[in-house]
């Protein structure tokens, strides 16, 4: 038995596949105080004991939100002690003279410095002595942390410092540091992330292990940001990687009755009660190292989407005249965030077939392919469960990266060569800890590139047409391109072993035809033909809606 579990902020959902293919959806109210609660209830309800469980979970998501976490250290070089406070120096609004101050992610008595600095070229500007590591020590101890977040300068290149720290401390609390968080470039990004993780990390592990010890003899896995599972042993090391965890597996869904549809290309929208989100899907989803949640930027890798505060409950008024009005309130607001995922990434959102779930999606994909010009649409079955089927669809997965700077043109092609091969072995290690068999593994490398004198940059496939392929998407997504050098920044490696695919099955009733305006009643969501729509089910139980 394979079991999806979504915990979302109202309902627990569950998607449960035996052997025989049959499919089982269930829900319960969530137990936000502990989440373990529902999901042992909804098993219970399910009759199930044993099983693989794979998890999408809000605890992390929601720990950022409401601004808790452990105490934590935030350990880094002399100097930069302010990293994390002074940010970017961006404003939310540019020209607001007086904005309201903002708490500083670590107070001021939490960030401690040390030495151990190196340079670009992996010199030792400021060394790291026994006497000083024991200062340190002694310092981190009085503070009494529950986690330590170690960030130095360039540990990218040469961690060896972070090591000995993270060795130093390693009894005193649960310590995260960059070199393995994110051993990328930008202080403040890189500083943010490994906060993140220790900040998370002991509030995630005390919840996963509650949560194993009582579901003996399952197999638990998470479901990470980036689309892919992790054993839930190791995730509590990852947190910062689980932060969009069950969006991910709404994402994941999409992309697979998409697939079983034939329908490859998808403007999919989640939308519950009171947000929704949206993204693109293009054979597969597309991930972002520029996220963001509750303001932070979270530069792992996870699914590229925009969320906006409105949803299927954001509909209902009255009137000057006292009247209730029901009716796509929202849509505007919906329509300009899909068009954000498609327009402003350079793509034409009537190329893509409108792909609505959650339960309120159903209820206006009409009224958002008017708005944005689509003329096809395809509500799939089990719409309000469907990230938690996504979750059985989701590979075990491990995106790893790594700084390498320089001019394309110039770059040392065995250097990279050598790094590429280190960071796969890396994550054909960690899955092979998982009990991934060698010949399951694939491995894909690419590349962050950009213009030279650019800040940001884009991820492509690395091959030797890494060059061509950067331009060509930078004009796509950007309308030009630019006689100008082009930068390597960071390899990245995905390291993955594809899940069994849900084996779904065929259903009454295919070939039935409805035509707008009328309603469709499932047993966990509702979709709302409209006037000059016409829909056709098939024999998954999805409807395909046109509009002549």
């Amino acid at each position: 038995m394979r079991i999806g579990v979504d915990t979302g902020g109202t309902f627990t959902d569950f998607v449960a596949i035996g052997d025989d293919g049959r499919v089982r959806t269930h829900k319960v109210p969530s137990t936000p105080d502990a989440p373990e609660r529902a999901i042992l209830q909804g098993l219970s309800d399910l009759g199930i004991e044993a099983a693989a469980v794979v998890h999408g979970s809000t605890v992390a998501t929601n720990a950022v939100l409401e601004g808790k976490g452990a105490r934590t250290v935030f350990v880094t070089s002399h100097g930069f002690g302010d990293t994390l406070t002074i940010g970017r120096q961006a404003r939310a609004r540019l020209y607001d003279l007086q904005p309201p101050a903002v708490v500083p992610p670590v107070p001021a008595e939490l960030c401690v410095e040390t030495g151990g600095r190196v340079t670009p070229q992996r010199t030792t500007l400021e060394p790291l002595g026994d006497e000083a590591l024991a200062a340190l020590r002694a310092r981190v101890a009085a503070l009494d942390p529950e986690a330590v977040a170690v960030s130095l300068l360039f540990s990218f290149v040469d961690d060896t410092h972070e090591r000995r720290i993270e060795a130093a401390l390693a009894d005193l609390a649960f310590v995260s540091r960059s070199s393995t968080v994110l051993p990328e470039v930008r202080e403040y990004e890189r500083g943010i992330a490994t906060w993140l993780n220790a900040r998370l990390g002991p509030l995630m592990g005390g919840y996963l292990g509650r949560l194993e010890a009582a579901l003996p003899g399952t197999r638990l896995a998470v479901m990470q940001s980036s689309g892919g599972t992790i054993a839930a042993a190791h995730a509590a090391r990852h947190t910062v990687r689980l932060l969009l965890s069950g969006p991910a597996g709404g994402v994941m869904g999409a992309a697979l009755l998409g697939r079983l549809a034939g329908y490859e290309r998808l403007l999919a929208f989640d939308m519950g009660g009171t947000s929704t989100d949206v993204t693109l899907v293009d054979g597969a989803p597309r991930l972002t190292s520029e996220g963001r949640v509750a303001g932070y930027p979270v530069a792992v890798p996870m699914v590229d989407l925009h969320t906006i505060g409105a949803g299927g409950g954001s509909i209902a008024w009255r009137d000057a005249g006292g009247a209730l009005q029901v009716g796509p309130q929202s849509a505007g607001a919906m329509a300009q965030a899909l068009r954000v995922i498609s327009v402003e990434r350079g793509e034409d959102p009537r190329d893509f077939v409108l792909f609505p779930f959650g339960g309120a999606g159903g209820l206006h994909v009409c009224a958002l392919a008017e708005k944005l010009g689509i003329r096809r649409a395809l509500f799939p079955a089990n719409a309000g469960v469907l990230s938690a089927l996504g979750m059985l669809a989701a590979p075990r997965a491990r995106n790893l990266s790594r700084t390498l700077p320089g001019a394309l043109a110039d770059v040392d092609r065995t250097m990279v060569a050598q790094a590429f091969d280190a960071l796969s072995a890396q994550g054909r290690d960690d899955l092979a800890a998982e009990g991934v068999a060698p010949k399951a593994v694939t491995v894909v490398h690419s590349a962050d590139l950009r213009y030279c004198g650019q800040s940001y940059t884009l991820e492509v496939p690395w091959s030797d047409e890494a060059a061509a392929a950067f331009e060509a998407l930078h004009e796509t997504r950007y309308g030009h391109a630019l006689p100008l050098p082009v930068e390597l920044v960071n390899l990245r490696v995905r390291v993955e072993a594809p899940a069994e695919q849900p084996r779904l099955p065929t259903v009454g009733g295919a070939g039935e035809k409805r035509r707008g305006p009328q309603a469709v009643v499932t047993a966990d969501a509702t979709l709302w033909i409209a006037e000059g729509w016409e829909a056709e089910r098939d024999a998954l139980g999805n409807w395909m809606l046109q509009r002549p």
